[in-house]
């Protein structure tokens, strides 16, 4: 399963930032897809733990953190006066 979470576009060279996670292994993998201006593609792809300091990583890592583990409604307290 394969999931976009970014793409960065510089003078016409594109890099799409993706999330993939193999089932068989639960993997998750950080997957950039670079396209030159050109039209020429190649794609690297690493463990999500080690791809921290890949550009595109903050985006992956927001992503997760918006669909996996969405913020809990805020609680709101208001105290009982005093009797």
């Amino acid at each position: 399963m394969r999931q976009q979470v970014g793409n960065f576009d510089k003078n016409g060279d594109e890099r799409w930032y993706y999330l993939e996670f193999d089932e068989a292994s639960g993997t998750v993998m950080f997957v950039t897809l670079h396209i030159s201006k050109t039209g020429e593609q190649y794609e690297s792809s690493v463990p999500l733990s080690q791809a921290t300091k890949s550009r595109g990583y903050l985006q992956a890592v927001r992503f997760i953190r918006a669909h996996l583990f969405p913020a809990p409604e805020p609680i709101s307290y208001v105290p009982k006066p005093p009797e």
